[in-house]
């Protein structure tokens, strides 16, 4: 079975988010999976949101850019344009950002 991969940061990582996305990476190609890697995805656009996430900074709340509209579209089309032919089975991300 092929798995496509996508992750924002690098999933091969180890020291990415305690080793989550590398664990399941392991945990998927142990299993049989042929693991195509789709990461990391360009996150350049969170950019456009700094003005928001200080205006919410300065009242002491937390902003995530993650998840605006804007940006998720932006990741998975990114992930949309690195499948291309690789025509995997189903695509994984470990997170909500390609939903």
């Amino acid at each position: 079975m092929k798995v496509a991969y996508a992750y924002e940061f690098d999933a091969a990582n180890p020291m990415v988010q305690s080793g989550r996305p590398a664990a399941i990476r392991r945990a998927l190609a142990r299993h049989g999976a042929e693991v195509l890697n789709l990461f990391p995805l360009n996150q350049n656009l969170k950019w456009l949101y700094a003005p928001k996430a200080l205006y919410y900074r300065r009242r002491g709340e937390v902003y995530r850019f993650d998840r605006e509209p804007g940006f998720l579209h932006s990741i998975a089309w990114q992930a949309r344009r690195r499948l291309g032919a690789l025509q995997p089975d189903v695509v994984f991300t470990p997170g909500s950002l390609l939903a």
